[in-house]
């Protein structure tokens, strides 16, 4: 079983993190992000480079995205390059950059 670790809505982080587990983010990162897998909450803010195996974002991602998962729900806002194996966005959410598959 996965250890799930969280970033609460009252914490704003400045540099890197990386896990092997489970990281959901429901405050603000602004650094580079490795983990196993990844929740980017509604209110969770990350500014950085993110390199997850599976990727669910619901919140806001500025910078670059390497995922072999990627999943944005309809209340997200992403503006970043982003590499991925699979991928899909539910309408309604804002994106913006370069989508590269890795297949």
């Amino acid at each position: 079983m996965r250890k799930r670790s969280y970033i609460s809505d009252d914490l704003f982080i400045e540099g890197d993190i990386s896990g092997t587990g489970i990281l959901e983010i429901h405050g603000e990162v602004s650094g580079n992000l490795i983990a196993d897998a990844l929740v980017v909450a509604k209110k969770g803010r990350i500014n950085g480079t993110v390199r997850v195996r599976i990727l669910t974002i619901q919140g806001q991602v500025t910078g670059r995205i390497s995922a072999q998962n990627v999943e944005i729900e309809t209340s997200a806002n992403v503006v970043a390059d982003t590499e991925y194996e699979r991928f899909s966005i539910e309408s309604g959410a804002k994106i913006e950059g370069g989508f590269k598959s890795r297949q």
